[in-house]
């Protein structure tokens, strides 16, 4: 891959940053890697949750929840 592309799937709403954040945090503890959520206040925070085959919940409804 060229670095632009690398670049680009780790910005938001690319899936790169989740998935490594999710591949690090499942080889680290006994987090369930079909158990991931992602919280978010923006449109592109839910496009990169579906992107990286995470759940979502929005920011104001986890907080009231």
């Amino acid at each position: 891959l060229a670095v632009n592309e690398i670049t680009e799937n780790f910005r938001k709403p690319g899936p790169g940053m989740l998935t490594l954040a999710s591949l690090y945090a499942c080889s680290e503890s006994a987090i369930q890697s079909d158990r991931r959520i992602m919280i978010g206040d923006w449109d592109s925070d839910r496009e990169s949750a579906i992107a990286a085959g995470f759940e979502f919940m929005w920011a104001n409804d986890w907080r009231n929840g």
